[in-house]
C-alpha cells in the first residue's frame, strides 16, 4: 500500500513533501562509536539517492523543475512535552531540552538532529530542492507536541 502511495505521489502529485524524520538520531545513537561513521554516510548516500531518484522520476512525469520536491527537516523532540502549557521562547525551550535530554530514554539520541538537519540542509540544495527547518519552531511549541 505504501509504495503504490509513493509510486502515486511521484507521478502525480503536485508537490512531494518528503520528511527525514526522527528515527536517523535513534539509529546514530544506536551504532557503536567506531562504526558511527560509517551510519551518516549511509544516512548520507540514502537521502542523495533518494532526492536523485525522485528528480529523475518526476522528470519523466513533466515535473521539470525541482521546486515541486520539499524536504523537511527533524523536528527537536521535547522531553515532558506533555507538561509544557505554552509556547516557549527559544532560549527557555533550550535550557529545558539541556537538562531533560539527557534523562529522557532517547534524549541523547536527539542531540544528533542537529547533524542530521545540516546534512538535510546541503543534500537539499545540492539538488535544488526546497528545505523546511522545523527545529526551532518545534522546539518552541512542545505544548503541541502531544
Amino acid at each position: 500500500m505504501n509504495k503504490q502511495f509513493a509510486q502515486r505521489a511521484v507521478r502525480d502529485a503536485n508537490i512531494v513533501v518528503l520528511g527525514v524524520g526522527q528515527h536517523p538520531s535513534v539509529y546514530l545513537e544506536a551504532t557503536s562509536p567506531e562504526r558511527r561513521h560509517a551510519a551518516w554516510a549511509f544516512f548520507s548516500q540514502n537521502l542523495n539517492n533518494t532526492l536523485a531518484h525522485l528528480i529523475a522520476h518526476r522528470r519523466t512525469q513533466g515535473f521539470n523543475s525541482t521546486s515541486s520536491v520539499v524536504l523537511v527537516g527533524p523536528s527537536v523532540p521535547v522531553p515532558g512535552c506533555a507538561h509544557v502549557q505554552r509556547p516557549q521562547r527559544v532560549a527557555e525551550a533550550l535550557r529545558l531540552e539541556a537538562f531533560a535530554a539527557g534523562t529522557a530514554q532517547y534524549g541523547p539520541s536527539w542531540w544528533h538532529n542537529a547533524r542530521v538537519n545540516q546534512l538535510s540542509t546541503w543534500l537539499a540544495a545540492s539538488h535544488g530542492v526546497s528545505y523546511l527547518d522545523v527545529a526551532a519552531r518545534s522546539i518552541q511549541r512542545a505544548d503541541t507536541a502531544m
